[in-house]
């Protein structure tokens, strides 16, 4: 028997102007791709706005009014010590994507979330009393719409 490697050739196509059926096939795809990518912007630089450092911000004991400034970075913890109305300031004007996270200690009925945050159900997670639970949020327009959802109830 004949070895078949030896009488085996692969002709690759040469792209742009093979228009034979890989060749054609092959710039038919490029030409999609292309015209995919040429159609997008992505802007990765977010001026300073949102931190690329995913070191955890301590936002301490949470009472009162408490200001969340999403310059400082995107994952916030405390402990709720007693009614507290969370508020976020230094937010990316719209088009920019902005993920946050919040674990929060303690939280039961006390944490008041911002009007701009919208909710599976239409109405925040009831948190734990005593215990941790983590929140996920996310806005496209600046910040006019959140949408938060219940990411761990009472996390150990």
């Amino acid at each position: 028997m004949a070895d078949p490697t030896v009488k085996f050739t692969w002709d690759l196509p040469n792209v742009g102007s093979d228009n034979d059926a890989w060749g054609g096939l092959l710039n038919m795809i490029l030409d999609e791709i292309d015209g995919y990518l040429g159609a997008m912007t992505v802007d990765h630089n977010f001026a300073g706005i949102v931190t690329d450092d995913y070191t955890p911000v301590n936002l301490g004991s949470l009472t009162g009014t408490v200001i969340v400034d999403i310059e400082a970075g995107r994952f916030f913890y405390g402990t709720v010590t007693s009614a507290v109305t969370l508020s976020l300031s230094n937010l990316p004007s719209s088009g920019a994507v902005v993920f946050v996270m919040f674990e929060i200690t303690d939280g039961g009925t006390d944490v008041t979330w911002p009007a701009s945050f919208d909710w599976p159900g239409g109405s925040p997670p009831t948190l734990t009393a005593s215990g941790v639970d983590v929140i996920a949020a996310y806005t496209r327009d600046g910040g006019t719409t959140w949408h938060a959802a219940l990411a761990q109830l009472d996390s150990q």
